[in-house]
């Protein structure tokens, strides 16, 4: 439900957008003038309402199923209608905290993360440069190997002094070459052990159809050379000093589905291709989103050092997380800004609510997708 403004003959309006599920499509109301502080105030007013109606909508319909299920047992009070009670307590909640946070991104090296505060990141989630002569404009891809190993290292040590105690990294890469083989997943887990870090667990990611059907070659059909031919990527899960990262009275807002699929090591799901993403090496929304459902609470702060088109940050808003992002080389800006702008709600559905690791109801809660504006003053 976004505040927006658009520009119509010179004169900028203030609009409140939201979509109606009963129409099915999303309604504009122009509430005046940007420069009219009344027009500002009748958007607010507006999202309040809205949003009330909102929890007022799955009140009742918490309270039609407490009723059907009072009904089925023939008890007065069930436990079930004091779990749905508490459930629609913490659902409000959950609606209340929901915000849209813009992400804050940084045009330079990420070896010295100043801007950051240590200790405040969650989750690092970052895909570095291969190594591999990709077509960057302001950083070498093609450096001596133990120039490049030097280079990751700085950055690593940067993301554990921002991590919190049990904050996680996850860390997307393939392995290089064939003339020798460089197993790069290997050189930075060792990195990061190095470090101190706690290896959490290695997901591959399969990345299905979208390699295509070739062959690497090498001897064709000929036990000569037979080149093996990689058709996934890793991603390498650490935690900083302990294996449990506290969330107090935080929300986790991931499925049981979710969880099921998100926990196990392998993974599958396709590429996007470099010329949709103005950048050669783009990941998809995929990765960064399973990622972040699985390892960060609502409001939390999510960290790419290596930011590329900006992913991460377009789904850490999407997700209703604080993100920063650094990224080398400003030609990527537009692309990046672009990804982020498209980003003007969040949707999350109710019934995929699990607050602090509780298990989930067995009851069948109802489906309200909700989507919150930014909390301009307070969505530092």
């Amino acid at each position: 439900m976004p505040i927006s403004y658009k520009e119509v003959n010179d004169t900028k309006y203030v609009y409140f957008s939201y979509y109606d599920n009963e129409q099915k499509k999303k309604i504009e109301i122009y509430c005046g003038a940007a420069n009219d502080p009344s027009a500002i105030e009748k958007a607010e007013a507006l999202e309040s309402e809205l949003l009330q109606k909102q929890i007022s909508s799955l009140q009742s319909q918490l309270k039609q199923f407490d009723a059907g299920a009072v009904r089925q047992s023939g008890h007065r009070k069930s436990k079930s209608v004091k779990n749905s009670m508490q459930d629609n307590i913490e659902m409000q909640e959950y609606l209340k905290n929901a915000k849209i946070y813009d992400p804050e991104v940084y045009y330079k090296t990420s070896e010295h993360m100043d801007e950051v505060q240590d200790g405040s990141v969650q989750l690092v989630v970052t895909s570095p440069p291969y190594n591999v002569g990709k077509d960057y404009i302001a950083y070498d891809d093609k450096r001596e190997l133990q120039t490049y190993l030097d280079f990751l290292n700085s950055v690593w040590i940067e993301c554990k002094k921002k991590l919190c105690d049990g904050g996680r990294i996850a860390v997307n890469i393939a392995d290089t070459w064939r003339t020798p083989y460089i197993p790069l997943h290997c050189y930075i887990t060792k990195q990061l052990v190095d470090l101190g870090f706690f290896m959490r667990g290695v997901i591959y990611w399969d990345k299905g159809v979208s390699v295509g059907i070739s062959t690497a070659w090498g001897s064709w059909r000929s036990a000569s050379n037979p080149t093996l031919r990689d058709v996934g990527e890793y991603i390498l899960v650490f935690s900083k000093d302990n294996f449990r990262m506290e969330g107090g009275n935080k929300i986790s807002t991931i499925s049981a589905k979710q969880f099921t699929t998100y926990t196990k090591s392998l993974w599958t799901f396709a590429t996007v291709r470099p010329e949709d993403n103005d950048h050669p090496a783009p990941f998809p929304d995929e990765l960064p989103k399973r990622l972040i459902l699985l390892y960060t609470y609502l409001g939390d702060t999510v960290l790419d050092p290596f930011l590329g088109s900006g992913t991460t940050c377009k789904m850490a808003k999407a997700l209703g997380r604080k993100s920063i992002g650094y990224e080398i080389d400003q030609s990527y800006k537009p692309e990046i800004e672009a990804k982020i702008r498209k980003v003007e709600s969040i949707g999350l559905s109710l019934d995929v609510f699990t607050a602090n690791g509780k298990k989930e109801s067995r009851q069948v809660l109802p489906s309200i997708p909700i989507s919150l504006r930014s909390a301009m003053s307070d969505s530092s």
